[in-house]
Parts: structure tokens; sequence; C-alpha cells
């Protein structure tokens, strides 16, 4: 009879032998990546088996925190929304087997991973290189592994920071650094917290492999590891890098990434498992939570300090004087006594009917103080004109702009508005910008009787072919000059009537018409008018038909019209160009400046930047001069 004893043990092996062959070693999760971000949002990337590849976990996975259970959304990883950085230690300690063997296993983990994995390669030796981007095929990256050669020192640190600056920045990609490396860093520029803060903010999970030789050193993979939570996988010898790759490379193959808002605080417990799947061991990983924000403690409140008197200056003279109260009503005055005079200017003045004797009789008592007050005004300006010889200048400048003022009234008006604007601009910015606004008139007012008399000589030579025209039509019929002329007054349109009906009552007053003529060409200015009154002079000494002349004379100046006209046809869009080459400069600069006006502060308060203003507008105006010079031609 067999003893007891073997029985037993023969019992037992028939027992294991009845087992499943999974049953010897229980397959398991394995979180690669956690993190946690500042509002308590935690995000794993978990590796399922290899053996449940073809089957979706999504709705599978249980996830509890110190014992909780959390409600988690998970999401399959595809090829196509990850980047995998190979970081791959080149330096001179790799020369020769496990170089070899590194770039063997590096090849077989790129021809393993899925389709459409974002693919980058970084070698290291006394300085990082990328050897290949993402946006290249598979086939480049091998090809760039295959290229490596090792030499020179190590600088891990400084590679791990440029891995992470490969990547792209969408939000919904999944990245990962796998680095390998048999040695620690030598001579990187930067330091193991730079690197584990660039894996921070980079968002990227982390693998390292550790080639275990007599130089290797542990301790900062681990330390480069942890920062990212990640994993630190070890290879005895070269040979076994491939096994360590392929692991890598069947977890990429059915990683899901698992996302939750966590409560708690401080360090945490995290266990993810698959209750349909008991064969499956569950997964744990220790957690940072932000910690609990403490309530305020309150605060004695300081006693004030004293109050220290700020050091002042001793404000300017003109300060002084804009700050005496009399100073502001003297100004006050000066803005009554401006706006009267504006009144006295612009009211209608009533017609009076007069009759026999009453006509010839002394108005006593018929005139207001108002009239009166006026009048004396406009003598006491008048006067001060006359004695600084301006009265001519003004009065030259009216008629040519067509203004029906006399200077003293004229300068009383600009006076009464600078005046107004004073007063203003004191009540609404202070002293400085009254003044500024106060002067703004006195230079608009010559502006605005340039412009105006510009656009009536514009406008008077542009009608002067028809007027030539008429006048020659009323001569043929039989009319004189002096006729012509009034016909002209009475049928032409303004400017040119109102210079011809002047003509004719001057004229009529005794003025010689050769007289009246010159003054006339000296208002419209132009020489084509010019023209016209050295025919009529000629005429008028060796007679002729003068219709005839005037006739040629309208002729040559419709061609020389038509001449202008095709001349600023033609230029338009060189004129167009300039306007807006000009215009520009100070709409990009207005909108910087409205947008980000830090960002023009140099431009303002550096001495370089006011040399390239000044700069600026010195091209600026040397080019509006040039083009003006091209478009305008001469006869």
């Amino acid at each position: 009879m067999m003893p007891l004893r073997a029985l037993l043990v023969v019992a037992a092996a028939a027992a294991i032998a009845a087992l499943p062959a999974g049953a010897a070693a229980k397959e398991k999760l394995d979180i690669i990546d956690t993190h946690v971000d500042d509002r308590g949002g935690v995000t794993v990337t978990v590796a399922a088996p290899a053996g449940l590849a073809e089957t979706d976990l999504t709705e599978q996975f249980a996830v509890a925190e110190d014992g909780v259970t959390q409600v988690a959304q998970a999401q399959l990883v595809a090829g196509g929304s990850r980047e995998v950085i190979l970081v791959i230690d080149t330096s001179g300690s790799m020369n020769g087997r496990a170089m070899a063997a590194a770039k063997s296993a590096a090849v077989s983990f790129i021809r393993q991973l899925p389709d459409g994995v974002g693919l980058g390669v970084v070698g290291f030796g006394d300085r990082p290189r990328v050897a290949s981007r993402f946006r290249e095929a598979p086939a480049a990256a091998i090809n760039a592994v295959r290229s490596l050669e090792a030499r020179g020192e190590t600088a891990m640190y400084d590679a791990v920071i440029r891995a992470t600056e490969q990547f792209s920045s969408s939000p919904d990609v999944s990245r990962t650094v796998v680095l390998l490396s048999d040695g620690a860093d030598t001579v990187s520029d930067a330091s193991l917290s730079s690197a584990k803060s660039a894996l921070k903010a980079a968002d990227t999970s982390f693998t390292a492999i550790r080639l275990k030789t007599t130089d290797s050193e542990v301790a900062p993979l681990r330390s480069l590891a942890s920062s990212a939570g990640g994993i630190l996988l070890s290879a005895n010898d070269p040979g076994a890098l491939d096994a360590v790759y392929a692991q890598i490379a069947k977890s990429m193959k059915n990683e899901y990434v698992l996302r939750y808002a966590s409560t708690g605080h401080g360090p945490a417990e995290l266990r993810l498992s698959l209750p349909d799947r008991p064969d499956v061991s569950p997964a744990v990983a220790e957690l940072q939570l932000p910690k609990a924000i403490p309530a305020p403690r309150p605060r004695a409140t300081p006693a004030p300090a004293p109050p220290v008197a700020p050091a002042t200056t001793p404000p300017s003279p003109l300060v002084v004087l804009l700050q005496n109260p009399w100073t502001m009503r003297g100004a006050a005055a000066s803005v009554f006594l401006a706006l009267s005079v504006l009144f006295l200017l612009l009211r209608p003045r009533r017609q009076r009917r007069v009759n026999g004797l009453s006509a010839l009789m002394p108005a006593r008592g018929r005139h207001n103080h108002v009239d009166h007050l006026g009048e004396w005004a406009k003598s006491r300006v008048d006067q001060a004109l006359q004695r600084r010889n301006l009265t001519d200048r003004i009065n030259h400048g009216l008629e040519q702009a067509g203004i029906l003022l006399r200077p003293a009234e004229f300068v009383l008006l600009v006076a009464g508005i600078s005046a107004l604007l004073m007063l203003v601009g004191q009540v609404w910015k202070g002293p400085a910008v009254g003044l500024l606004l106060a002067v703004l008139p006195v230079l608009g007012a010559k502006v605005f009787l340039g412009v105006k008399a510009e656009r009536r000589k514009r406008a008077f030579g542009a009608q002067l072919a028809d007027t030539l025209q008429m006048m020659a039509g009323s001569l043929r019929s039989g009319y004189g000059l002096l006729q012509a002329a009034d016909g002209v007054a009475k049928e032409a349109a303004s400017p040119t009537a109102d210079e011809f009906r002047r003509l004719v009552m001057e004229t009529r007053l005794g003025r010689d018409i050769e007289e009246t003529l010159r003054a006339m060409a000296d208002r419209v200015g132009g020489d084509d008018f010019t023209w016209v009154m050295q025919a009529i002079e000629i005429h008028r000494e060796v007679g002729g038909d003068l219709s005839v002349v005037l006739d040629q004379v309208g002729g040559t100046i419709r061609e020389r019209e038509q001449v202008f006209r095709q001349v600023k046809s033609l230029s338009a869009e060189g004129r167009m160009s300039a306007i807006i080459l000009l215009a520009l400069p100070f709409i990009v600069v207005g909108g910087v400046t409205l947008m980000n006006p830090a960002y023009m502060n140099e431009m303002f308060t550096t001495g370089i930047g006011r040399m390239l203003i000044g700069l600026c507008f010195a091209l600026m105006t040397v080019g509006t001069f040039w083009v003006r010079k091209v478009v305008k031609p001469k006869f």
C-alpha cells in the first residue's frame, strides 16, 4: 500500500496540472502616468493586459480613491492622438555592444507602435540633437535611430527639456517620453529640477529605461519618473533591451485615459480594477491632491502711520499766473466781450423806411447803443490793423476766398471764437488746454482762407472756357465788351458771375476796365485768365476781332484742361497709393496703441524710438514732395 504522504503529493500534482495556464501568473493593470491639476482634476493613463487588446474596456474600469468609489470617464488612446519621443543616450559609455542593442531595440519598438502615432527621436551626448520630428514618416525615424553614434559626455537633463519642446500644443494628445540611459548626467546646462519642471509643464508621461553598468545611477532616473508619475524599468544587459522596449510597445497598444474630479486633499491612494475580470490584478498608485486652503486668520489692523508731507517744488510763474483768481476773471470778461462782438457782427440789422424830408434830417435817436458799440469795436480793430499794415493783406485774402467781410469784422470773429474755445478748454481740462484751443482758430483762419481761395480759383478756371465762349457769342452779336461782361454776370454760375458783376459795377463807377481786369486777375489767379486779360488789352490797343481771339484762347484753355484731367486720371492710382502709404503708419500705430499700449512705450519713451519717429516723418515728407512733383505737370 502506498504511504499516505505519497498519496498527498500525487493528489497535489494532479490538482496543479488541472489548473488553467493563466492561473499560475495573473495579468495586471499597469498605471503609466498620473496627473492632478490645481482644481483636483485627476487624469490617469493605464495599460491593460495585452491579452485584452481586442476588448473594449471603457465601461469596465472601477476607480476608488482612499476606498471611495469615483465616477470616471475612460477613453482608449488611439494612435492618431498619441505622440512619443524616443530619447536615447549616445554618450561614449554606450559605444559598442550597448549602442548596437539600443538601436535594434528602438527600431523594433517603432515597428510595433500602432499606426498614426506621432514619433520623434532625440539623441544626446555632449548636447541633445533632434534626429527626427513628428511630421516625418516612421521610416525616417528608423533611419534617424540607425544614424546615431556614441561619443562624448552625457547631457541627459538638457535632452529631456529638448524632448518636451517637440510636442504639439494640442490638448487632445497623449504625450510620452521614453528615455534610455546607462549613466548619470555629466555636462547639462540645465538642472534636475529644471528637467522635472519641463516634464510637468508638458503634461507628459515618462518611462525611463536604465541600462545597468558600473557608471549608472538610478536616483536621477527614479526622480524624473516620480515627478511625471511615470515608471522606471531596468535592463541588466544590452540583450534585455528588446524585451523592455517590447513591453512598453505592448502597453501602448492597449492604453486608456481615465479622468475624474476629486474632492479630496493631500496624499491619497488610487486603486484601479476591472470587476468583471477577476483574473486581472488591480493597480495601485499614490496621488498628491491639492492641499485644503486654510481659513484666513483675522489680522490686527495696524495703526495708521502719521501722514508725511510730500516734497513739493515751487510752481512756475505761468502756473502761478493761471491759478490767480483775477486771471480767470479776466478770461471770463474776455469771453463775454468776444461773445458780445460776435453778436454785434452776426445780428441782422433792421431796415428803416425813410421818405421825404425825414431822409435829409439827422437820425437822432434812431441808432441804439448796441450798434454804436459794434461800430466802435470794429473801428478800433481797423485802426490797429492799419498801424501794422495788415489791412490790405487780410482784405486781399478775404476777396480771394470770396468772403463778404471787412478785415476788422473777420479779426473780431476769429477773436471771439478763440476766446470761446479758451473758456471751454479751461473748464474742461485746465489752463494749458484752454490756451492750446485758443491758438487753434488763429492758425485755422489762415488755412481756411487758403483752402477757400484755392477752391474758388479752381471753380473759376473750370468755368472760364464756357465764359469766353459766351462773351465771344455776345461780341459777334454786336454787343460791346462791357455788355458781354454784363451778360456773363447775369447768366454764369458763381464764382464767375460774382467776379464779372463786380467788374461791371466798378467800370460803371468810373474805374478803367483794364485796371479792373488786372484786379480781377489778381483775385482769381491763374495763367488762363491772365492770357484773357492780356488779349483784351492788346485788342484795345491794336484793334481786331476780339471774338476770334477769345475763341482761340478758349480752345487753348479747353485743351489744357483736357490734358490736366487726363494726367489726373492716369495718376489717380499713384496718388491713392501715396495717401494709403502716408496714412498706414498712423493707422497701425493707433491700432497697436489702443490694443496694447505698453507695446508702443519703447517707441515714445526711449531715445532710439524718438529718433526713428523723426526719421519716419522726414522720409514721409520727402516722399510727399516727390509724389507731388511726379503727378503735377507743368506747361
